[in-house]
């Protein structure tokens, strides 16, 4: 029953989506006028991703909720394009060359300008970037959308743009963070950034908006808050191993960035600080390093085994999750998406599926 309910949250998103773009089409004739942006759009917002954000945000509304009120899905399909905002910026910033299964945007634009017959002083990351300040214009403007009593609906808006600016101060300080050497950053620091970039607008901020546009008191939807950031730190922890490990198995993965890129994971944290002196020099070279070999990042990968960041990491997550789970967040709701939450939840922090952002 509730692997039903998931799913039919999770689709109904997506109609959604569909309906935002072709609406917004029909409204200022983008395919007309624009027809590049219509349908390198279309196609970015319409991957298979797992609408994480999106499905909180219901289970957190019908958990408190006497009924569904109007474009209430519209206003849950706002957080993916604001998710999608967001992701267009990280694959910029990371260089990286794919998103769910397919070519990152600035890449699909780049394949297209090379094969202009003439040369082009535009970039496909520029055109990006102004793709991303479209989709959170459209994202403020569906969340606005929904039907709900005004007063709740300004209070949500407000915890959905905290989590904006949390999330882009994460960013930076995230980057920043490469400025220093591993040996001077501390957990405490780490966990921050985590708070900041993921826990707050992944968990936190989708639960809690969802929960005051659905009915709940302040202190109900503070409590969902609190949790929402444990979760979310945790999910981080949980999406730093994936990236490393599947299963027993080491990923093949010859272009990992978090190692030479500015990114300090707890993995990356706990390997430095109980490595011995060996490793830290190979770590240390590593982080120097424009890319990462692939005999290399097995190293890495033995490594964090070798010494115990595998296992720390995850007994992380166990802990972070048991603190989430026993703070009462889940009392005030209706059974069953309560329930949902719960299961949900422990799906995203220990299965072996990556999610596809």
């Amino acid at each position: 029953m509730l692997d039903g309910l998931l799913e039919k949250i999770q689709k109904r998103v997506g109609d959604a989506l569909k309906e935002i773009v072709e609406e917004c089409d029909k409204e200022h004739g983008i395919r007309l006028h624009s027809p590049l942006l219509f349908d390198w759009l279309r196609e970015f917002v319409l991957r298979n991703g797992k609408s994480i954000r999106s499905t909180l945000f219901i289970i957190a509304y019908s958990g408190f909720a006497e009924r569904i009120v109007p474009r209430l899905y519209r206003s849950a399909a706002a957080l993916e394009l604001a998710h999608d905002f967001v992701l267009i910026h990280d694959d910029i910033i990371d260089r990286a060359d794919t998103r769910r299964g397919a070519p990152a945007l600035h890449h699909r634009i780049n394949d297209y300008i090379r094969l202009l017959p003439v040369a082009s002083p535009v970039r496909g990351e520029d055109l990006s970037l102004v793709m991303g300040d479209i989709l959170y214009a459209l994202a403020m403007r569906e969340f606005l959308s929904i039907r709900a009593d005004p007063r709740r609906t300004m209070q949500a808006l407000r915890i959905f743009l905290e989590t904006g600016f949390l999330t882009g101060h994460g960013q930076f300080a995230e980057l920043v963070s490469g400025f220093k050497s591993i040996a001077d950053i501390t957990q405490d620091e780490i966990y921050r950034t985590y708070d900041l970039k993921t826990a707050s607008y992944t968990f936190a901020g989708p639960l809690a908006a969802g929960a005051l546009l659905g009915g709940a008191t302040r202190a109900q939807a503070d409590a969902l808050y609190h949790a929402g950031m444990l979760l979310g730190r945790a999910f981080q922890i949980r999406n730093d191993l994936l990236d490393i490990f599947q299963g027993n198995n080491i990923q093949k993965k010859s272009d990992f960035k978090d190692v030479t890129g500015a990114r300090r994971t707890i993995l990356l944290w706990h390997a430095w600080h109980h490595a011995g002196s060996a490793e830290r020099l190979f770590l240390d070279r590593l982080l120097c390093a424009p890319e990462v070999e692939e005999n290399n990042f097995i190293r890495f990968a033995e490594i964090l085994t070798e010494f115990g960041s595998r296992r720390y990491a995850e007994a992380e997550i166990g802990r972070l999750a048991e603190q989430a789970f026993s703070s009462g967040m889940l009392l005030p709701m209706k059974g069953d998406f309560a329930d949902l939450l719960t299961d949900y939840s422990r799906s995203l922090l220990f299965s072996d599926a990556a999610e596809a952002s």
